[in-house]
Parts: structure tokens; sequence; C-alpha cells
């Protein structure tokens, strides 16, 4: 089974429990990459005015979900923690928040839950989705969400894992398999000039 630890007020990380035998990985080059999966839940309210509440047309559904794999801070590279953990100014005895941090600084790989739906696994919950973030009108109902049915969603995830790492993430057109080569494997790694070479741009 999954579980969730509450990082902060507004922040969750949903990974297998000690217990579990199901594995939530990724593999690279031979390297297996333990992951884990963010969520967080914004307050419109507290990130934008009322205008632009208004003009995105999300009427009642103020509270968002966002959700991302990353890896565990065991599978980050030492740079890139350090990287991250220097940013916060946390050092690396206390990575207990790593993988939200890691977020934070752009290294996640964006997941929509709902594309793993069904009624049971969203309960009665008054959600509206537009394929990158959740919205719900109340922040029980987000908090509900993320402890009773993530964890149930994230099994799935964790089996789809390729599919989801292999979606494009920007514009250029880097992947999941780019940002967590960076995070995991090489911290030089370029996936902005990766994507590039794939598009046949930027090539020798």
């Amino acid at each position: 089974m999954f579980e969730v630890t509450q990082n902060q007020h507004d922040t969750y990380t949903i990974a297998p429990d000690n217990d579990s035998e199901r594995q939530f990985t990724a593999e690279i080059d031979g390297t297996e990459i333990e992951l884990a999966i963010v969520a967080q839940i914004d307050d419109m309210r507290e990130l934008l005015s009322d205008n632009e509440i208004r003009r995105m047309g999300v009427g009642e559904y103020i509270y968002t979900l966002s959700v991302w794999i990353v890896p565990t801070a065991e599978h980050t590279d030492i740079q890139i923690k350090e990287k991250v953990l220097s940013t916060y100014g946390t050092d690396l005895d206390d990575i207990d928040y790593l993988p939200h941090m890691t977020v934070e600084y752009g290294y996640g790989v964006p997941v929509n839950p709902e594309s793993i739906s069904s009624e049971s696994e969203k309960g009665d919950i008054d959600l509206v989705e537009d394929g990158k973030k959740i919205g719900f009108t109340e922040w029980d109902d987000a908090e509900q969400y993320v402890n009773e049915y993530l964890p149930k969603k994230a099994v799935g995830i964790s089996g789809l894992v390729g599919f989801y790492l292999d979606n494009r993430i920007n514009r250029i057109g880097e992947t999941g398999w780019d940002r967590l080569t960076e995070v995991a494997i090489d911290p030089d790694y370029d996936g902005f000039q990766a994507a590039l070479n794939r598009n046949g741009v930027g090539a020798d």
C-alpha cells in the first residue's frame, strides 16, 4: 500500500510504505530509481487577485491540487540535493522535505491522477480537472482526496509510470525521463538540448 506523509500544511508525499511489496520505480540505463508522489493544495485566493480568478472562470473551485512524480530523497543525486537544500537553507541532515523542495525548485514531473479515474476513487467529492490541476470547492475535500483516494490512484500511476514519464512536460519537448535523468542520474544532463536534438534542432 501507499502511505501519505504530510510535510507542511498544504504539501504531502505519497510513497509505498515500509511493509509494502509494491515498488514505485523507473529504470534509466540500468539504474533503478525509487520514486514518490508529491501533492500540493493551494488556495487560489492567496496566489491570485479576485479579477484573475474571475478571468480563469473557475467559479467556486478555488482550492487546487497539483501532483508530481519525483525521485525519493535517497535516489536524488547528491549535487541536486545540495543545490535544492541550500536554496531553502536546509542541510543534508534534514531532508524530510526534499521531495517537496525538489518540486518547488522545478524538478518535478507533473501527473494528473484523474487520468486514472473511477467513482470509487473519488467518492462523492465535488471536483473539476483540466488535465493539469484538480479543483475543489472545499479545502477539506481536497485533503480527503489526498489522504483517502490519492494513495489508491498512486497504485495505478506506479504501474503506468513509463507512460507518464513519456509525456512532454513543456513546449520544448522535454519529457519526464529528461527530468528524472537530471535529478537522479546526471546533474549535468541537459534535457533542453536533448529535446532539441530529438526534434532535429541544434544537432551538429
